[in-house]
């Protein structure tokens, strides 16, 4: 009886462990899933800001020095386009537009995180899978970096 009662006892034991395991396990992973998610956006949401200011500060084309300044110290590729999309400028060589898909939008973020972005960004990639394309409207001219 002893045996038979130790043996229903130690599986039960076991079973509970087992149980609140894999619970405490899913906990954590769909908490630190979260919390990652949602700060990678308000990240995303900031950058957005961060250049949604920067273009808003350029006053192209005369202030071209500046913007090649920026770039620099930036270290980025810059390509400016009218409104009909042709290209007016780049440096120090042209952003490839090909393909581009939009990823998210400040419009999108700008709702989630209550953040009021000045002027249109969205981040995406091209065709190449390389490069991510941040692009910017500022009144006519619409700038890839």
């Amino acid at each position: 009886m002893y045996k038979k009662f130790t043996s229903f006892l130690y599986y039960k034991i076991a079973l509970l462990v087992m149980v609140f395991s894999i619970s405490l396990i899913a906990l954590i992973f769909f908490v630190v899933d979260y919390y990652y998610t949602d700060q990678d956006t308000i990240l995303d949401a900031h950058e957005m800001y961060f250049y949604s200011q920067l273009i808003s500060s350029w006053d192209f084309p005369s202030d071209s020095l500046k913007i090649k300044q920026d770039i620099i110290n930036l270290q980025y590729n810059i390509s400016i386009y009218s409104g009909d999309k042709n290209m007016i400028w780049s440096f120090p060589c042209e952003v490839d537009t090909t393909g581009y898909a939009k990823f998210v939008d400040s419009e999108v973020l700008g709702l989630m995180h209550n953040i009021k972005i000045p002027s249109y960004v969205s981040f995406g990639q091209n065709d190449s899978g390389e490069n991510f394309n941040e692009r910017m409207v500022n009144g006519n001219f619409i700038v890839l970096l």
